[in-house]
């Protein structure tokens, strides 16, 4: 587990808000690593997730972050989204070699 040492205040917009700013031009990718966010800011990105031909996301097998959603739940709202797995890749794993956290990427299912 990692220790607090400092706290950032930081400016929280929606995606469906900055989206027409950053990708104007059409699809894209959704990178995510918020510290354990990642599903609200998915569930509140609303239509524009649309927007997103592919999802790499940080998802954890144990616990990392307080609120967090499990990886379970987030690759079944991700799948209910219309994205499918193609890739994982471990992140961290803990001290006896397990799991803690993997990327994973996922594309659209056209």
């Amino acid at each position: 587990q990692a220790d607090n040492i400092s706290t950032e205040g930081v400016e929280v917009r929606k995606l469906s808000g900055v989206l027409p700013e950053l990708a104007p031009l059409g699809t894209c990718l959704l990178k995510l690593d918020a510290q354990g966010s990642e599903m609200f800011i998915v569930a509140g990105a609303g239509k524009a997730i649309d927007s997103f031909a592919a999802v790499q996301i940080e998802l954890s097998v144990q616990t990392v972050y307080d609120g967090e959603h499990s990886y379970v739940e987030s690759l079944d709202m991700l799948r209910k989204l219309g994205f499918i797995p193609v890739a994982m890749l471990p992140v961290s794993r803990d001290r006896r070699g397990r799991l803690i956290e993997f990327d994973c990427f996922m594309e659209r299912n056209k």
